[in-house]
């Protein structure tokens, strides 16, 4: 048996300027899902436009007319994090971006330079001087990703 709903991604939600940010899906599926998901985009997410996420069993699938979109099914989180950054590590790598200048997607709810607070995450990474890896210092907004509740949105994890 198929339970089919409407999902439709608003504008302000962009990776790139046509379609919906891909951490940002993936995050709407997992929350219908009720927690943890594998996600797998299969096409770029329209936005303004309604689309069906068909429950199909345990999995959710989104369709846009007869094209998957993203399919989604219950997944156990096993990470293997490594030490994180200390803030000041974190403010100092957000410095260091000089590749924002020519970034490929300005406008990306994620990320993009064009973004400020309240209308995106406005995360900007850099790397971490010795580590292998890059850094942000981050605080959530209200505007950008808070439930009605004032922790951060299902969606947005």
């Amino acid at each position: 048996m198929t339970d089919t709903a409407s999902l439709t991604i608003a504008r302000r939600f962009n990776g790139p300027p046509k379609s919906a940010q891909g951490g940002y899906t993936a995050g709407l599926l997992a929350a219908r899902l009720g927690g943890t998901a594998g996600v797998t985009l299969r096409l770029p997410p329209p936005l303004e436009t309604p689309m069906t996420v068909d429950a199909e069993s345990d999995d959710l699938v989104l369709r846009h007319g007869d094209d998957v979109i993203a399919e989604a099914v219950p997944a156990a989180l096993d990470l293997n994090m490594p030490t994180p950054p200390s803030w000041d590590d974190a403010v100092a790598s957000a410095r260091t971006r000089d590749s924002y200048a020519h970034h490929i997607v300005p406008t990306c709810y994620g990320g993009g330079p064009e973004r400020h607070a309240g209308d995106g995450f406005c995360i900007f990474t850099g790397p971490v001087v010795g580590r292998d890896m890059v850094a942000a210092p981050w605080q959530p907004d209200a505007g950008s990703a808070a439930a009605a509740d004032g922790l951060i949105a299902a969606e947005n994890i």
